[in-house]
């Protein structure tokens, strides 16, 4: 009978010990997997904002060559040449982040070549100031089909980007909301099993063993832990058991024996006694989340990092409390991944706003509402006001608004939003505006939301009038 009790327990902390493996493995993953999506949205939302530029710098350089052709003044060839630079370098950056895209890429090539063959058409009339009119008329022509042919290649590749972007930004959320739910998963299951290992095990050394021999079994098991683990005993917290990860995280190796204050004495300064004592005279848990510690791993060597830990009360049979078990692990690493999706984000907003470009965030169900400032500032509204929806709609053309309103119906079935309409600031001045919005659609396919972009058009129109 006795031997059946070992072999049953050996079993059962064996699968334990497998399935917080997996479920470390498996946290990892997740937040890997995070990382990934999140870059790869931050390379869709990039490559529509190159694209974008594509036509913005051809706008810019016919603007440029008509109104060299319109004075003859060389004042209009700067903004020219400009727009052709920047034109090759933005080719160049599409041409490097397509590169992973077949598709993308061969859309590139035609790209360059379609890009090339207008600006060497803009760059003829330049060089030939005294065309005839018929000569102009023919290379108007040709400029007019090679730019509906730009308009119409830089929509598709558009598109593509549009059809990746909302699968990219559908598996981001998902993973987002998945991953700190398997990490509380994680720590949940990981207090349950050690709660569970140590209580059967204790059980099963009292029949067997003595208490020394109690601790030695105790130690044996919980040495590989994948997480630091301790059990302090008594109003001084004197160490019990501990295990190889414990001493490499605190960088002490001889503290079974010792009490908390003695062994990690740095810990002081950081609250973790005062907190220690609290939870043997109260029985309330303790639950440190991502929390900052440093650590004498030397003779002036103090090593910091982040940690999620738990200091549990232990109950004896008469419920009184006998001792704390010390249960934790490092997140550091996972801060880190985390900050660097924060700063990829930040990154992909900093291009947006460097380019001029309002930004929105709709929430179709709850009807929110978000601006960014620079939206904000387009509609004529001081950044620092609160900005509402209403006044933003409030601000558009009477002759626009069934435009506007118009867009917004078909958006909810096609599944995107874009037109241009005027509206009126509060200085009474007349801007025109061009607007884009993609919907984030649920697992019913039903629209829940809609990001979308603001453009300041005004001049682009009056150049072209």
């Amino acid at each position: 009978m006795k031997t059946k009790r070992i072999v049953l327990s050996d079993f059962i902390f064996s699968v334990i010990i497998f399935l917080l493996v997996m479920l470390s493995i498996l946290s990892y993953t997740r937040i890997i997997d995070l990382d990934k999506k999140s870059a790869a949205v931050t390379h869709t939302n990039l490559v529509k904002l190159k694209l974008e530029q594509v036509l913005s710098y051809v706008k810019d350089a016919e603007s440029a060559q008509r109104g060299f052709s319109l004075s003859n003044e060389a004042v209009h060839l700067e903004p020219y040449f400009n727009a052709v630079a920047q034109q090759q370098q933005i080719l160049s950056a599409l041409d490097s982040l397509t590169k992973d895209n077949s598709v993308q890429q061969r859309n590139q090539q035609l790209l360059q070549w379609l890009v090339k063959k207008r600006l060497s058409r803009l760059q003829l009339v330049i060089d030939s100031a005294q065309l005839s009119n018929k000569n102009s008329s023919v290379i108007l022509n040709e400029g007019k089909i090679i730019m509906d042919q730009l308009r119409e290649l830089v929509a598709k590749m558009m598109n593509e980007e549009n059809r990746l972007l909302q699968n990219q930004t559908e598996e981001k959320i998902y993973t987002a909301y998945i991953t700190p739910r398997y990490s509380l998963m994680l720590s949940f299951f990981a207090i349950l099993a050690v709660f569970s290992a140590y209580f059967i095990l204790r059980a099963e050394t009292r029949l067997r063993f003595t208490a020394e021999d109690t601790s030695k079994k105790l130690n044996d098991y919980f040495k590989d832990l994948p997480a630091a683990f301790s059990i302090l005993k008594g109003p001084d917290h004197i160490h019990e058991i501990t295990n190889d990860l414990y001493h490499q995280i605190t960088g002490k190796s001889d503290l079974v024996g010792k009490s908390f204050r003695d062994g990690i004495p740095e810990l002081k300064e950081q609250g973790l006694h005062e907190e220690m004592d609290k939870v043997y005279k109260t029985g309330a848990r303790f639950i440190g989340s991502e929390m900052p510690l440093s650590f004498n791993k030397g003779e002036k060597e103090m090593v910091s990092g982040f940690y999620n830990f738990v200091f549990q009360p232990i109950f004896s049979q008469s419920q009184k409390i006998e001792g704390i078990l010390i249960f934790g692990y490092e997140v550091t690493e996972m801060m880190e991944a985390r900050r660097t999706v924060e700063e990829t984000e930040l990154r992909s907003r900093l291009a947006i706003e460097a380019a001029n470009i309002g930004t929105f965030d709709w929430n179709l169900e709850t009807k929110q509402f978000n601006s960014s400032d620079r939206l904000i500032e387009i509609f004529g509204f001081n950044s620092r006001q609160e900005v509402s929806h209403q006044d933003l709609i409030g601000t558009f053309h009477p002759d626009d608004k069934p435009i506007r309103n118009k867009a917004v119906e078909e958006a909810y079935t096609k599944g995107s939003l874009s037109y241009e309409a005027r509206i009126i600031r509060a200085d009474q001045s007349i801007r025109w505006v061009n607007v884009y919005g993609k919907n984030i659609h649920n697992k019913t396919k039903e629209a829940i939301r809609m990001y979308g972009t603001v453009l300041d058009v005004t001049d682009q129109k009056n150049v072209l009038e």
